[in-house]
């Protein structure tokens, strides 16, 4: 009886350790430019939705993938992805945003640029009121 409680262990151990290869892999996935470019028109198309907060975050990602995958059929990755890439793009737009405001520098060639500004240039955590400067 030992020896199949060890050998069931040994097999548990090794259904979770492929179990953690599995999602180490889909971390490792990265959006193309066109999925990322995707990502964000879908995001911000429903920004209105995300900052009301009645609805979790997860689903409203869940929605925004299920969106996307309409319009790209071999789209793979996962809401905790796509969740991931938002917030490092996000990133990007206000270290630029910051940046432009310290040098005076309004020119970038961040082809993302123009679609978030569009949406955040009026959010005050991001873009202050210049009397507020």
């Amino acid at each position: 009886m030992l020896t199949i409680c060890c050998s069931s262990l040994a097999n548990h151990t090794q259904h979770k350790n492929f179990h953690c290869a599995i999602e180490m892999e889909e971390e490792n996935i990265k959006l193309s430019f066109t999925e990322t470019k995707l990502l964000v028109r879908c995001r911000l198309d429903m920004e209105d939705e995300f900052v009301s907060g009645r609805k979790r975050k997860s689903v409203l990602l869940g929605k925004v993938l299920d969106k996307m995958k309409t319009d790209a059929l071999d789209l793979s990755p996962t809401r905790d992805q796509l969740q991931k890439t938002f917030l490092n793009v996000v990133a990007t737009y206000k270290r630029i945003k910051k940046r432009n405001k310290c040098t005076g520098r309004d020119a970038t060639n961040w082809k993302l640029f123009n679609e978030f500004d569009e949406v955040y240039s009026s959010i005050h955590s991001i873009s202050p009121p210049s009397q507020n400067l």
